[in-house]
């Protein structure tokens, strides 16, 4: 691992590829602000086209990766605080607002790792920013409509009056929406899949406290902004009210009405055209002229179009709203279809597609296995069989650590292999894993067609009895001399015998299968269902009591099956 990053810089450096980096550093990888992999660069010579990949190195992409993607991070904060000050006409108030989305992430952090006591956090979390941007942009602009609305009802003589119209409609509001959102989030907690639902602890908190900072912060924001310079004019003026702004914030009568009072008349220009605006609509007769001069262009839309629309039926039928019940319909349709096709969610056919189309990894294995018909022992998945190992015992394991307290090992205490009915039985069952055919030759493509390649199925209990001459040991004499044969001649087989205080406590068989390695899913989970059907037929049908328990491991394929099958019912 020490030189494997200077063997892929100076591969980078041979065929030219290099990272698009705004700030260049002074290797091929380095710099600041990559917005594109080396590896998204063609391998090349004038008459050769070059790939390769290793495990190291796609580990080490994948960090760069997000990294780059994580750019986008800024981007997304830099619209929303844009539009952020245009929908409050306030740079202040977009500086304000970003600063309270970007406070929820530390708030979240705190209860996440002391109060949840969940210290795992990757990369994945840092997604998280771009639902509370959304979350957190959208609570504000609830809450500044409601302050402008409440700005043009003549009932609202205060800002007092004001702020309690406020209030009162958004805490509710928004706690509606965040309260569901935060639900749906916190039911990953659920998941399975440890990253998920830590990621959605994790979201759900941050939306949560973006609400509580919508309650608190935010309207104590407002009220400043409106008391002191909500009215100036320039940037300059926006954090005081300096002569020499165009329209200060002023109030008449100091001493009756000091700045700080809030609910003092303020005569700035806006002031006076609100006042205005008040008193027309106080003086207006007709309601329907005083209802079209306080909605806005989307709300009279609602209002005048779009609602008498949903109302409108067919004669003195009331019952018979064409427009309403086609949409309703249409949404159950709808809804019916994304049903079903919810339901018929199954893993990729193919691998998966982890780094961009033009990435040199993205299909690189699919097409040395298209290409290449049969090749090394390492292009085949190794297998492994397990008897006498029981289950795991770890009381105080916790799926936020998974790399502490991983528990110790519970051996079988029936096993017993000293037995001669136990060891005909073991030998038989490595002479069927050699010639147990595969009936799926889409998934099983090395010649023979059988589940092991040939010549693979590593079998210690059979190299025993040939150094014993044929005949093997029973009793207390098998153990010591397989002690003895592990650690001399039979020392190759030494990681197969499980020898604990003397005593064999678990064996192993080692093979190949005829499966490729990175095959899809699906594939993979034909290949387990059909060894565990060959472990039902021949072995564990004839099986004595002493070898009851027999598992396959095959490193992490199996396990990551599990989990793409656990990422579609999730």
């Amino acid at each position: 691992e020490l030189w494997m990053p200077d063997l892929e810089n100076l591969l980078w450096a041979r065929f030219n590829m290099q990272a698009g980096c705004l700030v260049k550093g002074t290797g091929q990888s380095d710099g600041f602000w990559c917005l594109k992999s080396a590896y998204r660069d063609p391998a090349s010579t004038p008459s050769l086209n070059v790939k390769y990949i290793m495990g190291f190195w796609a580990q080490e992409e994948f960090p760069r990766i997000v990294n780059h993607d994580f750019l986008m991070v800024i981007i997304s904060m830099l619209f929303v605080f844009v539009y952020i000050c245009i929908h409050s006409t306030s740079f202040a108030l977009g500086c304000f607002a970003i600063c309270q989305i970007l406070l929820s992430v530390p708030l979240a952090l705190f209860f996440y790792v002391i109060i949840f006591q969940i210290p795992y956090f990757a990369q994945v979390h840092n997604l998280a920013i771009f639902i509370i941007l959304g979350v957190g942009a959208d609570d504000i602009f609830v809450f500044m409509d409601a302050w402008r609305q409440s700005g043009t009802m003549p009932s609202m003589k205060t800002l007092e009056d004001r702020m309690v119209f406020t209030y009162s409609r958004t805490s509710f509001t928004v706690l509606n929406t965040s309260l569901t959102t935060a639900i749906a989030f916190f039911a990953t907690a659920a998941a399975p899949i440890m990253p998920i639902a830590s990621f959605g602890v994790f979201a759900a908190m941050m939306i949560i406290l973006n609400w509580v900072m919508v309650c608190t912060w935010w309207p104590t924001i407002v009220l400043v902004w409106e008391v002191y310079f909500c009215r100036a004019r320039g940037i300059g003026c926006c954090f005081s009210c300096d002569p020499c702004c165009r329209s200060p914030c002023k109030i008449a009568d100091q001493t009756t009405n000091p700045a700080s009072d809030p609910n003092g008349p303020r005569l700035s220009r806006r002031s006076s055209e609100d006042s205005a605006f008040n008193r027309k609509m106080a003086e207006a007769t007709n309601a329907g002229i005083q209802l079209k001069m306080k909605l806005g262009c989307m709300e009279r839309f609602f209002h005048g179009v779009y609602g008498p629309i949903l109302v409108w039926h067919v004669g003195p039928y009331k019952f018979l709203k064409p427009v309403s019940i086609l949409l309703a319909v249409g949404m159950f349709a709808m809804g019916g279809y994304f049903s079903a096709e919810a339901a018929t969610l199954s893993t990729p056919e193919e691998e998966p597609k982890w780094f961009p189309s033009d990435h040199m990894f993205t299909g690189l294995t699919d097409e040395m296995r298209a290409t290449f018909l049969s090749g090394d022992d390492d292009s085949y998945i190794s297998g492994n069989l397990y008897l006498g190992l029981l289950d795991i015992h770890n009381p105080f394991y916790s799926k936020w650590t998974p790399e502490k307290n991983r528990g110790t090992v519970v051996y079988d205490q029936s096993f017993d292999i000293s037995r001669s009915d136990a060891q005909s039985s073991f030998l038989q069952l490595c002479a069927d894993l050699r010639t147990e055919p595969c009936d799926r030759p889409d998934v099983c493509t090395r010649p023979p067609a059988t589940i092991t390649s040939l010549n693979s199925v590593s079998c210690f209990l059979e190299d025993f009895q040939a150094y014993k001459g044929g005949v093997l040991p029973t009793g207390a004499s098998f153990h010591s001399e397989m002690q003895a044969w592990v650690d001399g001649p039979g020392n190759a087989h030494s990681e197969q015998v499980g020898l604990v205080n003397g005593v064999v406590k678990f064996v192993r068989i080692d093979f190949v299968f005829t499966a490729l390695t990175g095959i899809p899913v699906s594939k993979e989970r034909l290949l387990y269902d059909r060894v565990n059907g060959f472990l039902d037929e021949k072995f564990f049908a004839t099986a004595p009591a002493s070898l009851s328990t027999c598992f396959v491991y095959a490193g992490r394929t199996f396990p990551w099956m599990t989990t793409s099958e656990s990422l579609v019912t999730v």
